[in-house]
């Protein structure tokens, strides 16, 4: 059966992603392989590729039903040496540029020396995320050059790579129409 976002919160894409695959991959030689989650902001390529007017930001606004901005990135590496599971779990946080206590935000922590902090749940149900894979898996049944896209807080796991040689790499990326409360701001990937 096929899964349908608004039915089933999230659903496959097969080989959206192919078109910018290799851009991506240039965006990424300079991080090290293998790596539990790379948070990324500043990377303006990043936001050329997966923002506001990109085919992907497109296509997540069309799923969304109103614009979208792109507001956190991480990859995710799973490789033979460098391997590891995560049980079922949600989604609860989002990067800041600065930590700032604001009633209904928190408890806060720095991931990567960047400030995360857990927003009212109102906040994470009306935020999308993409997973981009740039490496086959049949558990997720996703391709090389797949997405998934899926509503934030859906659960979710992930088992540890089989250990072939080209390991797992996915590309998360949490996008979110709405501002944040005064002095909160989005880190953003761009």
């Amino acid at each position: 059966m096929s899964l349908d976002l608004d039915r089933d919160g999230a659903c496959r894409v097969t080989g959206f992603a192919e078109t910018i695959l290799p851009a991506l991959i240039s965006e990424f030689a300079a991080y090290p392989v293998g790596q539990a989650g790379v948070r990324l902001s500043g990377v303006p390529g990043l936001q050329i590729l997966l923002g506001a007017g990109s085919v992907m930001g497109g296509e997540v606004e069309a799923r969304a039903g109103r614009p979208m901005q792109p507001v956190r990135a991480v990859l995710f590496d799973k490789r033979a040496d460098r391997n590891w599971a995560l049980g079922w779990h949600q989604d609860r946080t989002i990067a800041e540029r600065a930590r700032h206590d604001v009633p209904g935000y928190g408890p806060w922590s720095i991931k990567q020396g960047i400030w995360h902090v857990e927003p009212p749940f109102a906040l994470i149900g009306a935020m999308m995320t993409v997973r981009m894979a740039q490496s086959r898996q049949a558990i997720c049944l996703a391709e090389v050059g797949d997405v998934w896209f899926y509503r934030t807080p859906i659960l979710h796991a992930s088992d540890p790579s089989d250990g072939r040689a080209t390991g797992r790499r996915v590309l998360q990326v949490d996008y979110c129409g709405q501002g944040l409360p005064a002095p909160l701001e989005w880190l953003g990937i761009g």
